[in-house]
């Protein structure tokens, strides 16, 4: 009688984790409910928002609009793919990017003196190790 009851209780606590590793039902009723991290639900009146899907292999990709203005709104919740809203203000200039985001001749004149300081200090420390 010992060994049925071992060999019972064996069995089941087999059986038991196994149950763990089954994948939960569908959700309650028939449709899922919206989604609300979209562009079109989190954008204000005087915001530009845009929907970006990322994934597990791209987790990152949405960064770049950060450097466009933007700024995270919101991030579906999502294992391996989620979209993310980004937003900025209407009203904000985009801002340039590469060689057009440079000015050249520009008004801050603190940086030129400060160049031409270093020039100066540079040449009269040459000057003097030559002689």
């Amino acid at each position: 009688m010992t060994v049925k009851l071992r060999t019972v209780t064996f069995v089941l606590l087999l059986a038991a984790s196994a149950w763990a590793d089954v994948a939960p039902g569908p959700g309650p009723g028939p449709a899922p409910p919206p989604p609300e991290c979209t562009a079109q639900r989190i954008a204000g009146p005087r915001d530009q928002c845009t929907d970006c899907a990322a994934s597990y292999e791209q987790p990152n990709k949405c960064q770049e609009l950060g450097a466009q203005g933007y700024r995270q709104a919101c991030r579906a919740p999502g294992a391996s793919v989620w979209n993310e809203v980004w937003c900025r203000s209407a009203s904000a200039p985009e801002q340039k990017r590469g060689c057009g985001a440079c000015s050249v001749g520009s008004d801050d004149r603190s940086t030129s003196l400060l160049a031409l300081g270093l020039a100066l200090v540079g040449a009269l420390a040459w000057g003097v190790r030559r002689r």
